[in-house]
């Protein structure tokens, strides 16, 4: 795969995707790989149900309890919910106007829950929250996940699973800095640079790439 190659070579890639990724000046392999984050979101950080705070943004790993149900409120608003438990508590799940959830989840499913915490008299409940059935091995949830600036047409999941795709030639791309400059200011190449900036495996590991394009 060559770096210059368009980035209609990947899985996903129709005219209108294709346009929508141009709006953000992203035509080629390489424009891809070098579009950074904006962005993190910690979600890495997983807590037991007791140990969550009012109005903290966290995972919590649950078992569902039970079957959603679906509730029409008015014209217009549609809410699905169900209960979710751990070994510590319940929580109250919530999901406007996404009928089609309601057919996501099923009792005993074990899932990870991704958003921020409401405790209003002893109440736990998360709304509208990222959701990633355990069983299953694309995961949305337990790292820290890159947030991207995105244009109409264009989902943070769209530009994610499309960037996953760039990676794999990351360590393909020619290394721009000769050996003897990496070695003396210990920067990172850039194949594993850029793997770290799209998929950070740590803070250490983010920052440590962060600088190598910050010298370059």
């Amino acid at each position: 795969m060559n770096q210059y190659q368009s980035i209609r070579i990947f899985q996903g890639i129709g005219e209108k995707r294709l346009l929508a990724f141009h709006r953000l000046g992203i035509d080629t392999v390489f424009d891809l790989i070098t579009y950074f984050p904006r962005r993190y979101e910690d979600r890495s950080v997983i807590k037991p149900i007791d140990q969550v705070q009012d109005g903290e943004t966290v995972c919590v790993e649950t078992i569902i309890a039970s079957e959603p149900s679906l509730a029409r409120i008015r014209r217009g608003l549609e809410i699905v919910k169900f209960r979710a438990v751990d070994d510590s508590g319940m929580m109250d799940i919530s999901y406007f106007n996404q009928s089609y959830i309601r057919t996501q989840f099923h009792k005993g499913d074990s899932v990870r829950f991704y958003g921020k915490v409401q405790i209003k008299n002893r109440r736990v409940t998360m709304t509208n929250p990222v959701a990633d059935h355990l069983e299953k091995s694309s995961h949305q949830t337990g790292s820290i996940t890159p947030v991207y600036k995105t244009t109409q047409g264009l989902t943070q999941n769209n530009i994610r699973n499309t960037m996953e795709q760039a990676l794999a030639i990351a360590n393909e791309i020619p290394e721009i800095l000769p050996p003897e400059v990496l070695k003396e200011y210990d920067l990172c190449p850039s194949g594993d640079a850029f793997i770290q900036i799209h998929r950070p495996e740590d803070y250490n590991k983010l920052e440590y790439a962060r600088n190598r394009f910050v010298f370059e």
